[in-house]
């Protein structure tokens, strides 16, 4: 007869081996309120905002330090990472001189409206709205930030699951304090 125990560590060891196979990773962090995270817990599906570069799912390289949230719950988001390799990614700069007829006009990108982030990237990649969007964060330069558009994150070719816990360190135990090393991910444009 298999102890209580063993069966849980096996099953626990076969849900990650099937995570695995079936090519969801890790791809970012967040926070929520906790509201926000019990949907999210009951759907296993992120949520998105409107915010630094649009509307979008916002997520972070690293399991973040602080939240909008006075209590947050901190989040992460799995995803079919082949499909997400697929995917265009840029970098949205604060500002850029967009060419116009009369020349070049320094124009503001982030907290704009969608349309003027969806210009600039479509001076970068063929397809705009299936682009990853990526920019230094604000409360540190140090990491980053990417967003999912709210039209790609509805894919569901790209599998996205999302789980949220009540403490850091539940967040923590669960992904091993794993960060995630997006500049390989062949980002065009620059940052800045």
């Amino acid at each position: 007869m298999f102890s209580s125990q063993s069966v849980c560590s096996t099953l626990l060891a076969l849900g990650f081996f099937f995570s695995r196979a079936q090519g969801k990773e890790i791809i970012g962090y967040g926070t929520a309120s906790q509201s926000e995270a019990e949907t999210i817990n009951r759907e296993e599906k992120p949520s998105d905002a409107n915010g630094q570069l649009g509307w979008g799912l916002y997520l972070t390289d690293v399991p973040p330090r602080r939240s909008l949230y006075k209590n947050p719950w901190h989040c992460v988001v799995k995803a079919n990472v082949d499909k997400i390799k697929d995917l265009s990614k840029v970098w949205i700069p604060e500002s850029y001189d967009q060419i116009t007829f009369t020349g070049r006009r320094p124009t503001q990108l982030w907290y704009e409206d969608e349309e003027i982030i969806i210009e600039y990237v479509e001076t970068k990649v063929p397809d705009p709205k299936k682009a990853l969007r990526f920019t230094h964060n604000p409360e540190d330069s140090s990491k980053l930030r990417m967003v999912i558009p709210t039209d790609l994150m509805h894919d569901d070719d790209l599998g996205l699951w999302a789980r949220c816990w009540e403490t850091k360190n539940e967040l923590m135990d669960y992904s091993r304090g794993e960060s995630l090393d997006w500049t390989d991910w062949q980002i065009v444009g620059f940052p800045k």
